[in-house]
């Protein structure tokens, strides 16, 4: 993402300020209008917080803007507030509201962090903010408004991110997604046949139709996905990356689970709920 930007930056022309301004106060208001199509789900707010304030600070070094392939010729810095306030400059959203969609990805392979935040709308209409590491192991921040005249992107440099080496399991998903579920309905992919299963995440281990992956275990990668609807799944690689997924609905109710094998697939298994 990052370099995707600054590769761009040395074909920018001069354009003005007051586009991007507006521009801006357009796609704000679109968001207000997508924000009221979710109901409200408190486990999910409470996720979302944890993880906005992770990477919360001021993005203002390097930056860059573009209002419809037209570059801003005084770009304001990304801003992510630990309140759920997110913007540029002084044009913020709130993040924290339901329709908004959070996926966080910690990496020991690649990218140590990155979070995504985004909300869609009607006719194709999206707004985004990414925020990561950069190569050098300092922060990045992009702002993007899709689908809407005038598109908007805006992409600066920052501090490294407090979040960077957070543990996922323990910070954030045991504490919140904590939950077990019987009567999956799986596939099981070595024999094709459908049978019932259950899963389970704790503190100390999740377990997948008797599958178990402990906390104590190395880990090549987490995930932790809040959708527009409250549901909220985690994602973890042990270090022969093999990916386990456990998720929940709103209610707190187990309505997914999986395990994949990259090297055998006959080992993966596949649950939901009808």
């Amino acid at each position: 993402m990052n370099q995707t930007l600054r590769g761009t930056a040395a074909t920018f022309p001069r354009a003005s300020t007051c586009a991007f301004i507006v521009a801006l106060g357009a796609s704000l208001a679109a968001s207000a209008a997508f924000a009221a199509m979710a109901p409200a789900n408190p486990t999910a707010a409470k996720a979302k917080k944890a993880m906005v304030a992770l990477v919360a600070g001021t993005y203002g070094k390097s930056c860059m803007s573009m209002v419809d392939s037209t570059p801003s010729t005084m770009p304001a810095p990304v801003i992510v507030g630990a309140d759920g306030h997110v913007g540029v400059g002084k044009a913020t959203d709130d993040v924290l509201q339901p329709a908004w969609h959070f996926n966080l990805a910690a990496s020991t392979k690649e990218q140590p962090l990155m979070l995504t935040m985004d909300m869609k709308g009607e006719s194709g209409a999206q707004r985004s903010y990414i925020i990561g590491t950069n190569q050098d192991g300092t922060g990045s921040a992009a702002a993007i408004s899709e689908g809407v005249k005038p598109a908007t992107t805006t992409g600066c440099s920052g501090p490294k991110p407090t979040g960077v080496g957070v543990d996922v399991w323990a910070k954030l998903a045991a504490p919140l997604i904590a939950a077990s579920g019987a009567d999956l309905h799986c596939v099981d992919m070595k024999t094709g046949r459908l049978k019932t299963a259950s899963a389970s995440l704790a503190a100390d281990k999740l377990v997948i139709d008797g599958r178990v992956m402990s906390a104590t275990q190395p880990r090549t990668f987490e995930g932790l996905d809040v959708d527009a609807e409250g549901g909220i799944s985690f994602s973890v690689a042990d270090q022969a990356q093999n990916l386990y997924m456990i998720g929940v609905d709103a209610r707190g109710k187990v309505v997914n689970a999986s395990i994949h094998d990259p090297k055998d697939s006959n080992q993966s298994i596949v649950c939901k709920v009808d």
